[in-house]
């Protein structure tokens, strides 16, 4: 239990949390681990669990509509995916393979809920870092965007005025 509070601590996702949060927070996790090549979830599944990776790596992908498979990003220890299902029954939009042996923690929706009747305080604290971290995604997407647009066109047209 001491490694997953020092993982807890060390996440920015889980940053403002104290010691004892952190403590309360890691009884609500449960650990996998899953050999390399193994699915942890696909696209367009239910989406039921937060992931954080102790160990391993683990590709995100989607399908492409030429019916080939397009990685996103490969995540490492201390990363975070999965985390919407915490706070919505869509699908999932991408898939989770493992791509190097890894030890999963997983923070299941049905314990999120629990957490957030038992200790409302502690759940407010990780959904505000969920939505920081779902605005930097917005954020960091968006400036993508923008390069891919620029790269395109052969223009600066989005620049500043």
């Amino acid at each position: 239990m001491d490694q997953i509070v020092n993982i807890l601590e060390d996440s920015l996702f889980f940053q403002g949390l104290t010691k004892a949060e952190c403590e309360t927070l890691a009884k609500f996790l449960t650990s996998k681990n899953i050999p390399e090549g193994n699915v942890v979830f696909l696209e367009n599944m239910p989406g039921e669990s937060l992931y954080i990776i102790k160990k391993g790596a683990v590709k995100i992908s989607r399908m492409l509509t030429s019916g080939r498979e397009k990685t996103v990003v490969v995540l490492g220890a201390d990363d975070i995916f999965g985390e919407l299902a915490l706070f919505d029954d869509d699908s999932r939009s991408v898939s989770a393979f493992v791509a190097e042996d890894a030890e999963l923690l997983c923070f299941h929706k049905n314990d999120f809920e629990r957490l957030c009747s038992e200790n409302p305080v502690l759940a407010l604290k990780i959904s505000r870092n969920m939505i920081k971290l779902f605005s930097q995604r917005v954020r960091e997407t968006q400036a993508d965007y923008q390069k891919l647009l620029k790269w395109c066109l052969g223009k600066n047209i989005l620049a500043d005025k």
